[in-house]
């Protein structure tokens, strides 16, 4: 995941209170580990034999015989460290979970809650572990046994597979015959690569599960026993002769109380980490033009000859702007009905183009987890939202485009309060 770092991070940034209802919101984020300390974080517990000596923070440069492992998207979204689990003939079931939890008894009828991490699957032509991420609910009286569990991942014959699992009740234990799973290769997914194994559990009795933002066949599912979730991740091998290694990241519980459109998934084929507006899950898959994507050079060219450069990162920012102008930031949830809006204006009016060439302009998509995750460290909880911030790294004004708004109400609001 790409760090959102340097200026942004010393702003001094005065919390507005923002209920503009025609304005989108995010998933805010109750959990998210992506392991750039380089060390083991204490927000997880390490379960099963040897977990001490198995399960390991490590920076990318350090794992060996790993192809492709930060190609692509992975360049981006996955940082410098990962979590590794290293199976062994005594340590064949390991397991993360979060000391976080998330209450979904208390879940609206429009209350979304999603488990979900990053697993980098690596081979399909031999025996593979399986890697499965985990909603649990753990007992505070025995902390290092699983009790209880959903779970979403690949075993290893290469299967798609959801699972509930209880150990004291023997009706209610998984069994590989009675379990939904369906073949991986339905998803046509890069192997090896990165995939993004996600549960959204909506209201209090359905879970929805994702493979890179497309739902398996096998879902929803209704299942309501676990009340009290906590994430995890889990890695099984059924060899007792096998020595393997599985990798992890991106770790997570992210939770909305409105019925907005779930997060995208960097992994799937038409994400472009370089574009400011990607396809979201819930959204066919199209080769038109895509209507949203404000700052993409090719829907600039028709109205002025030069395009507007959005940059997706602050460092990148900093370090091009040689001129000291202010920085302007966009943060925008894709596919919300302001953001179509906006980009209508900023790809056809001329006035707004010139007026936007006076900052370097920054983007942040909320619904990825960096950009949620800087949001919410800043007050942003409506969507699309200027924030204007000086080359000190102070906040000096902010607006949120709401739904039939005209630009000069933006102007407006940007320059009056940077007058105040």
């Amino acid at each position: 995941m790409q760090k959102y770092a340097n200026l942004l991070m010393v702003c001094c940034i005065v919390v507005i209170f923002l209920g503009a209802t025609q304005s989108s919101a995010q998933f805010k984020t109750v959990f998210w580990d992506d392991f750039e300390s380089g060390v083991f974080p204490d927000t997880l517990d390490k379960i099963g034999a040897k977990a001490n000596e198995s399960i390991h923070v490590l920076r990318y440069t350090q794992i060996r015989n790993y192809q492709k492992i930060l190609t692509g998207a992975a360049k981006t979204e996955c940082g410098e460290g990962c979590l590794v689990f290293q199976i062994t003939p005594n340590s064949r079931y390991l397991r993360v979970v979060s000391k976080s939890k998330f209450d979904r008894k208390n879940m609206g009828e429009n209350t979304t809650a999603i488990v979900q991490a990053d697993l980098f699957l690596k081979r399909l032509s031999e025996p593979m572990s399986g890697l499965a991420v985990l909603a649990t609910q753990i007992n505070p009286e025995t902390p290092q046994v699983i009790d209880r569990m959903y779970r979403l991942g690949v075993d290893g014959k290469g299967f798609i597979y959801f699972s509930y699992w209880n150990k004291n009740d023997p009706q209610l234990n998984e069994k590989s015959e009675d379990y939904p799973r369906e073949d991986m290769n339905r998803y046509n997914l890069k192997i090896p690569g990165w995939h993004r194994f996600r549960m959204a559990f909506k209201s209090q009795g359905k879970i929805h599960c994702y493979v890179d933002g497309v739902e398996t066949s096998f879902s929803p599912i209704t299942e309501t026993s676990l009340d009290t979730l906590q994430m995890g991740v889990m890695v099984a091998s059924s060899s007792t002769t096998a020595v393997d290694t599985c990798i992890t990241d991106n770790l997570s519980i992210q939770v909305a109380d409105e019925d907005i459109p779930l997060p995208i998934s960097p992994w799937r084929d038409e994400y472009n980490p370089h574009t400011a507006n990607p396809l979201a899950e819930d959204f066919p898959v199209s080769n038109a033009p895509n209507p949203l994507a404000v700052g993409i050079p090719q829907l600039a060219q028709s109205t002025q000859s030069v395009p507007l450069s959005w940059f997706k990162t602050v460092p990148e920012a900093v370090q091009s702007n040689t001129q000291r102008l202010s920085y302007l930031v966009l943060y925008y949830s894709p596919y919300a009905k302001a953001n179509m809006e906006l980009d209508r204006i900023i790809s056809t009016d001329m006035a707004v183009r010139e007026y936007l060439r006076h900052f370097v302009l920054v983007s942040v998509d909320v619904n990825q987890l960096g950009g949620g995750a800087l949001a919410q460290k800043f007050g942003v909880f409506r969507f699309p939202c200027f924030m204007q911030i000086n080359t000190k790294g102070d906040e000096v004004s902010r607006s949120i485009f709401k739904s039939g708004m005209k630009w000069d109400d933006v102007h407006q609001q940007l320059n009056q309060v940077a007058r105040n």
